[in-house]
C-alpha cells in the first residue's frame, strides 16, 4: 500500500539576491538601483520623446530647401513640320521662415515645457520610490529584530515552560489546566513567530520589486514522497 505525496509548506523564501544588494549598498543612496527600475526607464523614454519634439520644433526655424525636376516628351511637330524637342525643367525652392512669432514659437515653447514636465515627473517618481524603499528597509530591520527575539528566547522559553508544567502534572504538582495554559501560550508564540516570518517575506518581496532582488532562475518545489510500505 502506497501513501500519496505530501508537500511541505514554508513561510520563508530565498532572498540571497536581495541580501547581496542590501549589503552592497548598506544605508547609502539607493537612487542608482531605483534609476534602473522599469518605471524609471519608461520615464526616460518620455523625456527622450519630449526632447525629440523640441528638435522637430527647432527645425521649423531653419530655411527649407527643395529641388524639383520635370521632363516632358512632345510627340507633336513644330511649325516647320519637324519633331518638337522634349522639355526639361528644374526648380530650386527655398522656404525662409520670416514670421515665427505665432505657430512656430508656440510649438517650440510647448515642446520645451513638455521636456521640463517629463523630467519633473521622473524626479517625483524617484523620490516616491526612494521614500518607499527607506520605509521598507526600516520595517525589514524591525521585523528581523523581533523575529530573532522570538527564535532565540521566547520560543525556547515557552517550550521549556510547557515541559516543566507537563513534568509537574506527571508528578502531581501541577494541574491539567496549567498544562493547557502553557501549551496554549506556546502555540500563541509560535503563531506570532510565523506571522512575523510572513510579514518579513512580504517586506522582502516589496523591496525586491524596487531593488531588483528577485531570483529569476526556476526553483524546484520541495516534495517529500514517503517510501512504499508493505
Amino acid at each position: 500500500m502506497s501513501n500519496s505525496p505530501t508537500l511541505k509548506a514554508t513561510t520563508t523564501s530565498d532572498w540571497q539576491r536581495l541580501e547581496g544588494r542590501l549589503l552592497e549598498h548598506g544605508r547609502s543612496d539607493y537612487y542608482a538601483i531605483i534609476n534602473q527600475h522599469p518605471m524609471a526607464r519608461m520615464a526616460d523614454i518620455d523625456i527622450a520623446a519630449s526632447e525629440t519634439q523640441v528638435a522637430i520644433a527647432e527645425e521649423a526655424y531653419k530655411p527649407q530647401f527643395g529641388v524639383e525636376a520635370m521632363y516632358a516628351h512632345r510627340r507633336a511637330n513644330n511649325m516647320r513640320g519637324e519633331p518638337a524637342p522634349d522639355l526639361v525643367s528644374a526648380y530650386v525652392t527655398m522656404d525662409i521662415p520670416l514670421f515665427t512669432g505665432n505657430r512656430q514659437d508656440k510649438n517650440h515653447a510647448a515642446a520645451e515645457y513638455q521636456v521640463v514636465a517629463s523630467r519633473s515627473n521622473k524626479d517625483a517618481l524617484l523620490s516616491q520610490m526612494y521614500a518607499q524603499v527607506s520605509a521598507l528597509t526600516m520595517d525589514r530591520q524591525n521585523l528581523t529584530e523581533r523575529l530573532e527575539r522570538y527564535r532565540q528566547s521566547l520560543l525556547s522559553q515557552a517550550k521549556a515552560r510547557t515541559k516543566a508544567v507537563e513534568r509537574g502534572y506527571e508528578n502531581s504538582t501541577a494541574q491539567f489546566s496549567d498544562v493547557i495554559t502553557a501549551s496554549r501560550d506556546e502555540l500563541a508564540i509560535e503563531l506570532e513567530a510565523l506571522r512575523l516570518e510572513t510579514d518579513l517575506s512580504l517586506v522582502n518581496s516589496d523591496l525586491s520589486y524596487f531593488l531588483g532582488g528577485f531570483e529569476y532562475q526556476a526553483s524546484t518545489p520541495v516534495l517529500s514522497v514517503p517510501s512504499k510500505q508493505q
